[in-house]
Order: C-alpha cells, then sequence, then structure tokens
C-alpha cells in the first residue's frame, strides 16, 4: 500500500478589500490518499432514458482519471428497465445486466443511476447512489487485496485470448469463480438529460456511452475455481467476437475475481482489446 500526498489550498478570506495574512505554513494542507494494488469494480447501472445517468457517469469518469490503476467501471444498461429502451440504436440492453441488478436487490423500477462497489453491502444496501460512489470506492482502495490479478491478451487468426495470472498472498479460506465480461466504449447513440441549456429537448443523440457492458465470456458468475492456494493458477478465456454491432478496436475484457458464495469481488482487472478501448 502507499501513500500519495496531495497539497491542497487553503481557502483565503477577504474582508473591506484587505486580505488576512496566512503564515507561509499553513497555506498548503498535505492530505494522505491511499492508493495501492487493489482495483476497485463499480458496477454503473444506466440507461438511455435516464435523465440524471450523464452526471453519473461523469462521476465516473473523474474516477477513472484520478485513480486510473485502482478502478474498473462497467456501465450496465438492464433490459427490461423503464429507463433503458427495447428497440434503440445502438443496442445496449442486455439481460444479463438485468439479473445483475435483480442480484443486487433491483428490478425494473429501481431508481438509475445506481452503483455497486465491489460487489458489497454498504450501509446495509448493494445499490449506491452517484453521490456515495467516490468515498466507497476509495474506502475499497485501502483494502489489500487477497489476490493479485493480471492480464494478457493475444489475437490469433480471429481468436481472442485473455490469460489471466492469479497470484494469492496467503491461502485463502473462502471459495472464487472467475468472471470475463466484454465491455465497449466510445458507442454514439443518444442519451436523456437534465441538461436544458444546452439540449433543450432534454436529449443528447451523439451521447457517448463507455464501458458498455456487452456480455459474459463465461456465464453469469464465472467459472468456479474453489479454494486457492498461495501456488499461482494460470486460466485462458478465448472467444471471436461475431456481433457485428461490436467495434473491437473499443473493446476491452474486464475480469472479476468474486467470492463464490457472497459474489463480492476480491480483485479486477482490465485489457484493451483495440486503441480505442479503455478510458
Amino acid at each position: 500500500m502507499k501513500l500519495r500526498n496531495i497539497l491542497l489550498p487553503a481557502s483565503f478570506v477577504f474582508l473591506l478589500g484587505a486580505c488576512d495574512v496566512i503564515p507561509e505554513v499553513d497555506r498548503l494542507h498535505q492530505v494522505d490518499v491511499v492508493t495501492g494494488d487493489r482495483v476497485v469494480l463499480l458496477t454503473e447501472f444506466t440507461g438511455m432514458q435516464c435523465v440524471n445517468c450523464p452526471e453519473a457517469a461523469a462521476i465516473a469518469t473523474g474516477l477513472l482519471e484520478s485513480y486510473p490503476d485502482n478502478v474498473v467501471v462497467v456501465a450496465m444498461h438492464p433490459a427490461g428497465h423503464g429507463f433503458v429502451p427495447a428497440n434503440s440504436t445502438p443496442s445496449l440492453g442486455r439481460q444479463e445486466a438485468m439479473d445483475y441488478l435483480v442480484a443486487y436487490d433491483g428490478n425494473a423500477t429501481v431508481s438509475l443511476p445506481a452503483g455497486v462497489i465491489n460487489g458489497m453491502k454498504f450501509n446495509d444496501k448493494y445499490l449506491q447512489g452517484r453521490d456515495e460512489w467516490a468515498g466507497f470506492v476509495t474506502s475499497q482502495m485501502a483494502v489489500a487485496p487477497d489476490c493479485g490479478l493480471e492480464l494478457a491478451h493475444e489475437l490469433n487468426s480471429g481468436n481472442h485470448t485473455i490469460t489471466a495470472t492469479l497470484t494469492p498472498t496467503e491461502r485463502l479460506t473462502y471459495g472464487v469463480s472467475l468472471q470475463f465480461w466484454l465491455v465497449e466504449s466510445n458507442i454514439i447513440g443518444p442519451q436523456s438529460t437534465t441538461d436544458k441549456e444546452n439540449y433543450p429537448d432534454g436529449h443528447i443523440r451523439d451521447y457517448s456511452h463507455n464501458h458498455a457492458f456487452r456480455e459474459s465470456l463465461n456465464g453469469l458468475w464465472g467459472d468456479d475455481l474453489g479454494t486457492l492456494s498461495e501456488d499461482e493458477v494460470v486460466r485462458d478465456c478465448v472467444f471471436t467476437i461475431e456481433n457485428e454491432e461490436y467495434n473491437v478496436d473499443n473493446c476491452s475484457v474486464v475480469a472479476v475475481l468474486i467470492n463464490t458464495d457472497t459474489h463480492e469481488v476480491v480483485q479486477a482487472a482490465e485489457i484493451a482489446l483495440g486503441s480505442g478501448a479503455g478510458h
């Protein structure tokens, strides 16, 4: 675990055209921001017809920009939700996304945007409002992972191979499963918004949908690996991309190691398939 120091300017108080003289030692406040090997998964439930979702996406983007090595975001459009149109172009709604939403105590009418951090409950609930994301994400970054997770990508004759290398820090006392998700960014399409100043009719027609969940590559909850010892474990995921709607250059694969029983995230990682993918 590492501590990164950030210097924040103190506030200046102006009175009647003059300002208080602040001693130099008090002008900068040092704040320790915890970073380390933990990669936190923010599962963002969203929809094209959700007017507050662009603001939530901006919060997620801000977290990615602040902690590029410690955060992975996956935006899920749950098929059948009132904010997810059934016949949109592009088509983003996915039944698997709804299955995950239901697993996290949501349904077709739950308020969106909503985020799940590391598959965990905070304040006795999975689904968190966008104003809660930053605090819970950064708190999870301070927790050392029980297992490392590194990804490599190889392309051969149209076949993609993602190699995941797992390095437990010690023998695990619980079983784990490994999920692989296909994710795509830079998908241009419509999006509802509250920004009536720039979009008087409340609709953005060329919105860039990023980190959109496309499909699971190995089932809803992945492959059961059992209880890991301290030995390194290597697993491959081999697949082809046949859906013509997907732009492979904008795709990435997210790997998520979860506790098989609780579905809480042990570690996450993301690797780009093309130059336009990622954050």
